[in-house]
């Protein structure tokens, strides 16, 4: 499924970026995000490093914020939305499933952000990965891979996709 949601994000992206008129692009294109939020989903559960999974995707939403904000100036790409799901869902866990009830004192300016900040999808976009996170919790792993790509291979892919249709655009 992995593949299957950066597949539906390039075209997504084609047809936003490239040929806006070509709605069809953006339809293939929604079905990236739910995939992709139910894989940080799947990613809490199983990264041994809570502090290095959401360390990585922030860098990474960092570095491709530069080509994103040529593109969408007024927003912040999907990887900071992607990384606040995921903080929310580490305080919801420590809160429900380790009674560490002053989590919540991470939790309110985790959702205060997702609201308040021009994130994709905002605070329903968080709230998505949530849902996520308890239906993984609950019914154990959802996704797959039909490629073996290196697991470092969809971080770069984001900013440097983002990069290669805008320098595209540019030349068109």
């Amino acid at each position: 499924m992995k593949n299957l949601a950066v597949i539906s994000m390039t075209i997504d992206h084609l047809g936003f970026i490239i040929f806006p008129d070509v709605i069809m692009l953006r339809v293939i294109g929604r079905a990236a995000f739910p995939i992709f939020g139910l894989m940080i989903a799947e990613g809490y559960l199983s990264t041994r490093s809570f502090s290095a999974y959401l360390k990585r995707i922030l860098i990474f939403a960092v570095i491709a914020q530069i080509p994103y904000y040529f593109i969408v100036p007024e927003d912040l790409n999907i990887m900071f939305t992607l990384s606040f799901g995921l903080m929310a869902i580490y305080c919801l866990d420590k809160i429900i499933y380790d009674l560490d009830v002053w989590k919540v004192l991470y939790l309110a300016p985790v959702l205060a952000g997702a609201y308040l900040l021009p994130l994709d999808y905002g605070l329903l976009g968080v709230s998505y990965i949530v849902f996520c996170f308890f239906i993984v919790k609950h019914h154990g792993r959802i996704t797959g891979s039909f490629l073996n790509l290196p697991k470092m291979f969809y971080y770069y892919y984001y900013p440097s996709h983002l990069a290669a249709l805008l320098l595209l655009s540019l030349l068109i």
